[in-house]
Parts: C-alpha cells; sequence; structure tokens
C-alpha cells in the first residue's frame, strides 16, 4: 500500500464524506456518477528528491499532496477543509508526523455545472527517511 492509500484510508475513517483519489467518479458521458455535495478529493503524493544533495537533508525525502475540500457553499468548503486539518496535522504516518502546510480560502467555480462548486485546498506534507 502507498503512502497515499494509506492517507486516503486515515481521511476514509476520520471524515463522514467520500474521500477520492483523484476526481470523482465520471460516468461515459462525462458526468460524476451520483455526485456528493461535499467531498475530498486527493492529489500528488509523489516524493519530492529536492534538498537532497545538501547537509544533514541527504537522508530524508517529502511527499507534498494537495487535497481538494469540496462544498456546495464558501461556509460548507471552510468546514470541510478544517475537518481534514484536524485528521491530518500531526498524524503519524509510516513513523513521521503529517504537517498540514496551508489551507486556501474557498473559491468558487462558476464553469462547474454540478452541486458543488466551492472548494479550499489543503496542502499536506509528510517526511521520511530515504
Amino acid at each position: 500500500m502507498s503512502s497515499t492509500d494509506d492517507l486516503i484510508a486515515i481521511l476514509a475513517s476520520e471524515l463522514p464524506m467520500p474521500v477520492y483519489d483523484g476526481e470523482p467518479p465520471r460516468s461515459i458521458t462525462g458526468e460524476f456518477v451520483d455526485p456528493p455535495h461535499r467531498c475530498v478529493c486527493v492529489y500528488g503524493g509523489v516524493l519530492s528528491p529536492h534538498n537532497r544533495r545538501y547537509g544533514g537533508t541527504s537522508r530524508s525525502r517529502s511527499a507534498l499532496w494537495q487535497l481538494v475540500c469540496c462544498n456546495n457553499s464558501s461556509e460548507g468548503a471552510r468546514i470541510v477543509a478544517g475537518l481534514v486539518t484536524d485528521a491530518l496535522d500531526a498524524t503519524i504516518l509510516d513513523g513521521n508526523l503529517l504537517a498540514v502546510l496551508s489551507v486556501s480560502n474557498p473559491l468558487e467555480d462558476r464553469d462547474d455545472p454540478s452541486e458543488y462548486r466551492w472548494s479550499s485546498t489543503v496542502e499536506v506534507s509528510h517526511y521520511s527517511p530515504a
């Protein structure tokens, strides 16, 4: 199981809403299958090789995820982002802590025809030994 799968498992056990690896599933016509009014979409999780040649950091790796917290209102997106932050910040994954780096202000997608148009992005980092 990958770190992204573990992160999704943590969220799925803590949150009262669907958590997806990437976008929610779509039908053949491109419409969302059973579109939820609130959900979390997890993107990223790729290990970053930055700083591997500098002294003291050559034995650590970091992964960064962007978690898009969706809802049908600005306040709802803010609430979902708060639940994600509470579930992940300072949680141990593979023996090391997850850290919430930032939470964006809610943004509205006026071109989205689905029921949920507001989102807030939570950035989460994880450092692990090489």
